[in-house]
């Protein structure tokens, strides 16, 4: 049991480190705030979840939201934004994570991806609209314009565009690491 606590502490601080530098590489989208950017961090996340469990994938995120916000800091001085990444990330890997709990079928995993996406997308619009916007306003003293326009015009397609991306990418890792997956989940139990 004890080997089994210390294999699974490595592996989440090593996975929180992996995400930590995947948000570090971020990058813009293309017509979009160039202060959004894409990064795949939620990745090991999701491993995380499906390797040791739903709890795993939420310290590996905050985890990794803590490490950026000591190296990296905030432009406010607050972690608003880490705060928001941490909420992004558990708006789009748990859903995928109930849904694929059952079955990692192609079907199942495209449905999670929108499932996850969907759940980011509109928990992020509703926080941006109703908090994150004004809150970074309110702090930065600085004026974004109508807060409806920048969540339906910025918040709104960055979130779905990023889902997709994501949910992409994590469906080719995770089947090239299913079988992998599926064996340390064995061992573990």
């Amino acid at each position: 049991m004890k080997k089994f606590q210390t294999k699974k502490i490595v592996g989440i601080a090593m996975l929180a480190a992996l995400g930590y530098v995947l948000m570090i590489v971020g990058f813009p989208i293309p017509f979009l705030p160039t202060y959004m950017k894409v990064d795949f961090s939620d990745i090991p996340a999701l491993l995380g979840m499906f390797l040791y469990g739903p709890w795993a994938g939420v310290g590996i995120a905050l985890i990794r939201n803590l490490l950026h916000f000591i190296t990296s800091g905030d432009i406010t001085g607050i972690p608003i934004g880490e705060f928001a990444n941490f909420i992004s990330c558990l708006a789009y890997i748990l859903p995928i994570y109930w849904f694929m709990k059952q079955s990692t079928s192609m079907k199942r995993m495209i449905g999670a991806g929108i499932l996850g996406t969907l759940s980011l997308t509109i928990v992020m619009s509703v926080l941006n609209w109703f908090v994150l916007t004004p809150l970074y306003a309110h702090v930065l003293g600085m004026n974004f314009g109508p807060i409806q326009t920048v969540v339906l015009l910025g918040v709104l397609p960055f979130n779905l565009l990023k889902g997709i991306l994501v949910s992409g990418v994590f469906a080719i890792v995770y089947v090239k690491m299913a079988s992998w997956i599926e064996h340390a989940r064995l061992k573990t139990s």
